[in-house]
């Protein structure tokens, strides 16, 4: 758990910019995907992961990780110090109570090394938030 931040993670086929500050989240995927053999390579594979920050959380850097079902982590991204501080300054700015950021992983292509269960968590210094997990399986 890390204290004063809540996420959470949406696997989709793609990610496209919008009209008006938006964004659209195309194919979402389910929990669960028959792949027919491993190591799998998809085309295209995308993580949406909304970040909020609640007021007075301490804000530190973090890692978006992907785990792998042999316990492996898979680096995804970097969450930036400018990042967390233009949050927090919005947040002052406008009295609001939390903050989000968002952090967006495409993978062309993206490999998964063997089948099972896959985790993706935000890392910090106080430990791992998870923040989405999708399951591949052999058929």
């Amino acid at each position: 758990m890390i204290p004063g931040v809540q996420a959470v993670s949406i696997f989709c086929e793609d990610l496209r910019a919008e009209l008006g500050n938006k964004e659209s989240l195309v194919g979402a995927l389910p929990s669960n995907i028959g792949m027919p053999a491993f190591p799998a390579a998809v085309t295209k594979f995308c993580i949406y992961t909304r970040i909020t920050l609640l007021a007075g959380a301490k804000l530190e850097l973090f890692d978006l990780i992907m785990i792998t079902p042999n316990g492996q982590s898979m680096f995804l991204s970097k969450l930036e110090q400018a990042v967390i501080d233009e949050c927090q300054s919005a947040m002052l700015k406008y009295g609001d109570p939390t903050g989000s950021i968002v952090m967006r992983v495409i993978g062309e292509p993206f490999v998964f090394p063997v089948p099972g269960h896959y985790s993706v968590v935000l890392r910090g210094s106080h430990g791992d938030l998870l923040t989405g997990s999708i399951n591949f399986l052999t058929v």
